[in-house]
């Protein structure tokens, strides 16, 4: 990635495990980096870490007068930016009818809108310092096919699904302007947010679930590429047609991931019971009675799914199976 030494790349949701991590990478190879994240002991950890290639902002996403105040600052500093990765992002472990509106119009505040105004800002410092960029944003499984995901999220599923969509229509925006959009979609990621969803910490290793390390590395895999490769994979990759066989690899356990789901789906019960119940269920695992299972394997078939990556007329298309 010599081509990216001393480059600019602004990161959201920097405080956050996958934002944290990426932020590391990126310096590790050799990128300046601007953290934009809310908590600030932790901004203040990671500069401490990472040095004077990081530059430390604290940011509260859900407020578009405090974006525009950090991208001014990151022109002022650092100048023009190279790599956009909108990193951040909210879960609610609601149900939709059951949310408070506040928690509704958080999800998108941060999940939709932060990303398309971050966007926006960085394109204009792109096109203001004549640079071919890249937009990364990090979307979800989720934004693919809602189905799979059996536990309540309130509109965690919908705002993905935006993100599928805002970066679609921004490919057709960028089109033959050498800025290239990406999106990375994983399933789930083992951070603060899938336990809140009610996984306990010693059942993590032996579920089919990601790493922080593991984005973070798609991330410099999609930077790594040559302007003219587009890394595409096809949606049905992340329908029941391509977890249920790898599921059933897990199968050889009491329960897996997908059973947990098809329980609640079937349960009819209010949204705190929903919640008790999938802790249960979890708790209920004896992790010394699983079987051995090359988790890593797994997690390399359903770990990571791109699209719309590009910036011009002709493209070399890829189709990553093993993404990492």
């Amino acid at each position: 990635m010599a081509h990216l030494v001393d480059k600019l790349a602004v990161v959201t949701g920097a405080t956050g495990g996958v934002g944290s991590k990426i932020c590391e990478e990126l310096v590790k190879h050799g990128l300046r980096v601007a953290g934009l994240g809310r908590r600030q002991h932790k901004l203040d950890a990671l500069t401490a870490k990472l040095g004077d290639k990081f530059l430390a902002i604290k940011c509260d996403l859900s407020q578009e007068d405090e974006i525009l105040s950090s991208f001014q600052l990151i022109d002022e500093k650092c100048g023009g930016v190279h790599t956009m990765i909108n990193c951040a992002g909210v879960l609610f472990s609601n149900a939709i009818l059951e949310s408070k509106t506040e928690d509704l119009r958080n999800t998108l505040d941060i999940n939709v809108l932060a990303p398309a105004i971050c966007t926006r800002e960085a394109v204009k410092s792109m096109r203001k310092y004549n640079i071919k960029g890249h937009i990364i944003n990090m979307n979800s499984a989720a934004g693919h096919n809602a189905e799979v995901i059996k536990a309540p999220v309130g509109l965690y599923c919908a705002s993905k699904y935006a993100v599928t969509g805002m970066t679609a229509s921004l490919k057709n925006e960028l089109f033959n302007t050498g800025i290239k959009i990406t999106s990375i979609s994983p399933t789930g990621i083992a951070t603060d947010m899938i336990r809140r969803a009610g996984v306990p910490d010693n059942l993590i290793p032996h579920i089919a679930i990601l790493y922080p390390q593991d984005v973070a590395d798609a991330v410099i895999y999609s930077l790594r590429q040559p302007d003219h490769v587009l890394v595409s994979i096809q949606h049905y990759n992340v329908s029941h047609a391509t977890l249920d066989p790898i599921t059933r690899e897990l199968a050889l356990v009491r329960c897996t991931r997908m059973q947990v789901h098809q329980q609640l789906a079937t349960t009819r019960t209010n949204q705190l019971d929903r919640k008790k119940a999938t802790r249960r269920t979890f708790e209920a695992i004896d992790p010394a009675s699983l079987a051995p299972v090359d988790i890593r394997r797994i997690q390399y078939l359903i770990c990571i799914y791109y699209t719309s990556v590009g910036c011009s007329g002709q493209f070399q298309r890829i189709r990553v199976i093993k993404a990492i």
